[in-house]
């Protein structure tokens, strides 16, 4: 048993779904990333968590492959920045995901943290509060955090690792020069048994954010999903 997000949940859990035209690549982001600097008031600190930047404008174009399907379907999303807020004394970033949800972000020494509000599971499962941290880029190889998320009274532990830092990867015939590779566990509480629910792979570019990423059922070792970038457009 494996809890599937959707909408602006799979924003901060890496999966997305709603459909977009294709677009370009901007190559000058394939190898040395950004500035660590937004290019307007809206996108100041957009790129401050440079692994996983959150900057208005921005569209991601992805192929994913799901089980027991051979044929890819598109997804992607585009974000567009709404205005600051603030969440438990921290500054986030208020973004639309396509129009269709609202997601909080807030980068703070390179741990990027996302909230969402009345977000569900891809089977209708309203989720009323949503917290993960996506991602910890200046953590060492080895570091380990985890977030959980009640479902219907049942907690799902995503326990993250970092497995490895600065490496390449190519995806799609594109190779980033600089990517994190974060391993995620998930763990279901089902009255007071802990047992695997599934793990997932998932790989951060320079300046570019989620390039791929890979959920294996823990049960069947069957693959859930296979979610790779095909194009990008960052500000």
């Amino acid at each position: 048993m494996r809890f599937i997000l959707s909408g602006a949940v799979l924003f901060i859990s890496f999966v997305f779904s709603s459909c977009q035209k294709e677009f370009s690549v901007d190559s000058s982001q394939l190898t040395a990333g950004g500035t660590g600097t937004g290019v307007s008031s809206t996108n100041n600190g957009c790129k401050d968590c440079i692994y996983y930047p959150i900057c208005s404008g921005s569209v991601y174009n992805y192929s994913d492959t799901s089980s027991g399907s051979s044929t890819a379907t598109s997804s992607g999303y585009t974000l567009t920045y709404i205005k600051d807020t603030s969440i438990e004394s921290k500054t986030y970033k208020k973004f639309s995901v396509s129009g269709q949800q609202n997601g909080f972000f807030n980068c703070t020494s390179g741990v990027s943290t996302a909230i969402v509000l009345n977000g569900s599971t891809q089977g209708g499962i309203l989720l009323p509060y949503v917290k993960i941290t996506t991602l910890k880029e200046n953590a060492a190889v080895g570091t380990l955090w985890s977030d959980t998320i009640t479902v219907n009274g049942q907690d799902a532990v995503y326990t993250y690792t970092i497995v490895s830092k600065g490496m390449p990867r190519t995806v799609a015939g594109i190779t980033y020069a600089d990517v994190i590779h974060v391993h995620e566990q998930t763990t279901l509480d089902l009255m007071g048994t802990v047992i695997p629910g599934g793990q997932s792979e998932y790989y951060f570019a320079r300046g570019i954010g989620l390039i791929e990423s890979l959920s294996i059922d823990d049960f069947s070792g069957t693959q859930l999903l296979h979610h790779v970038l095909i194009s990008a457009t960052i500000p």
